[in-house]
């Protein structure tokens, strides 16, 4: 997916009368706590169209991601649209994950659920069956730690920028 041109100039058009700088929380090499600063609208709109998605991600994702970098763009004009942005991405974030994973997580917690109550020589209950859908985002993240074996250096941000 790819934003709209007539979206980006309408922006720069707005934009123009909005002079800069912006200045935002952004990890930097050797400093994750670091601020970047954008003198123009254009530099802040390079910069945000620079994320871009793989063509292998589903179409809900890429729109969820679309949403959010358009609110980053507007939050050229206003910065508390990248809060919106931030919670959009995570969204899309979410999104994804649960796409990829969310088959595997069931399985395993029901497993697990199915052991336990074999182990107490009870049914499994109508709560266990619930929960064990029950995804939030921090289960695929752990996921993708423990079972597929994600590590900090495989984050670009992290190379980028160095552990904390």
């Amino acid at each position: 997916m790819l934003i709209r041109t007539d979206f980006l100039e309408r922006i720069a058009t707005v934009a123009a009368s909005t002079p800069g700088p912006l200045t935002i929380p952004w990890p930097a090499p050797g400093n994750l706590a670091g601020l970047s600063s954008f003198e123009s609208y254009v530099r802040w709109e390079t910069f945000v169209l620079s994320f871009g998605l793989s063509p292998r991600v589903p179409t809900v994702v890429a729109r969820s991601f679309e949403r959010a970098e358009k609110l980053y763009l507007l939050g050229w004009i206003d910065a508390d649209l990248i809060a919106a942005g931030e919670l959009t991405v995570l969204t899309a974030l979410d999104l994804a994950l649960r796409d990829r994973y969310f088959d595997k997580i069931r399985q395993r917690r029901m497993k697990a659920f199915i052991e336990t109550a074999e182990k107490d020589k009870r049914p499994i209950s109508e709560k266990e069956i619930r929960d064990a859908g029950n995804v939030s985002l921090s289960a695929p993240l752990e996921h993708m730690v423990e079972h597929d074996g994600l590590t900090d250096e495989q984050l670009r941000i992290v190379r980028r920028c160095g552990a904390s």
